[in-house]
């Protein structure tokens, strides 16, 4: 072997041979809220608030609702698409009320969409982050990355968009072990003297794996061959 083919076995040999993991989903928590509530002069609340969650943990889910009182109302969707690789979620939120002059003491209003799920990657992967955040009036959406399953870890990624537009393009490059993603959109709030509440807010993001890039090693490969050939000439 001469010192050319030499050198491109070693190189070869050097490169790492890297492959694309999937992520094993170990916990998912979907939830989209619609609330309203009012209290009258008297000091009487009337509150109406729903709560719902998929049947199926994990399997794809797309839902809405709404509920509330004559003069609040909390709204919100969700789409969510799981796969071996990558995760799809959107979601939206209203919440809005007319407190009016002389008429009723106080108004609340809430939507929320909220998507968190841990998953597991048995080695160090790359993830793509697309996203793009709106917020409208006292609304806000965020996306946070932690090291652990839900409810623990520490926050390896957070941004927060309040009354704004903002896209994310993002990589983070994960070691193996367990992680929880959390997308969250709400929007709403109280007033206890008249006017208006008018608030949105969205997520629209998708978390995909990179496909690892080819090895090194076949061109290398490859190329000792070829020099070999042209040496034998």
């Amino acid at each position: 072997m001469n010192n050319i083919t030499a050198a491109l076995a070693a190189a070869a040999i050097a490169a790492p041979i890297a492959a694309a993991d999937s992520m094993t989903y170990i916990a998912d928590q979907r939830l989209i809220i619609g609330f309203g509530a009012q209290t009258d002069l008297a000091g009487q609340t009337t509150s109406n608030t729903i709560q719902q969650r998929p049947d199926t943990p994990f399997a794809d889910w797309s839902d809405a609702t709404a509920q509330g009182v004559s003069n609040a109302l909390g709204f919100a969707t969700m789409d969510s698409i799981l796969t071996d690789t990558s995760i799809d979620a959107v979601g939206f939120t209203s919440g809005g009320g007319l407190l009016p002059a002389d008429a009723l003491a106080s108004i609340s209003a809430l939507g929320a969409s909220i998507h968190t799920i841990s998953f597991d990657i048995s080695q160090t992967t790359t993830f793509s982050l697309d996203a793009n955040l709106r917020a409208t009036g006292t609304g806000e959406s965020f996306i946070r990355l932690t090291n652990a399953p839900i409810g623990g870890g520490d926050t390896l990624y957070e941004f927060r968009n309040a009354n704004n537009t903002v896209d994310i393009q993002q990589q983070l490059t994960l070691d193996a072990g367990q992680y929880t993603l959390t997308f969250q959109a709400q929007s709403g709030g109280r007033l206890n003297t008249p006017g208006q509440i008018d608030a949105t807010a969205r997520y629209d993001a998708t978390w995909t794996i990179v496909p690892a890039p080819p090895t090194a090693l076949l061109p290398l490969l490859g190329l000792a061959t070829t020099h070999r050939r042209r040496a034998a000439q």
